[in-house]
């Protein structure tokens, strides 16, 4: 994965630059450094993967649960 990729990804799932660092616990200009070097490192792919499928699973728990609620009323 390329910095400018890295870049795209980011704003598809609505993360900044600083969101993304303080998710993977990393201090802000050294992600901001990939960007010099394009070199991203190999595990951030799988990462950015595995955060987008989290969030749509969270959408669809919520959707469950508030299925759920108006079920029961």
């Amino acid at each position: 994965m390329t910095y400018e990729e890295l870049t795209k990804r980011l704003k598809v799932l609505d993360l900044s630059f600083k969101d993304f660092s303080r998710l993977c616990d990393l201090h802000h200009n050294s992600v901001l450094n990939w960007g010099q070097t394009q070199k991203v490192p190999g595990w951030v792919e799988n990462f950015l993967n595995f955060y987008e499928k989290s969030v749509k699973f969270d959408a669809l728990v919520k959707h469950i649960k508030e299925c759920q609620k108006m079920l029961k009323d």
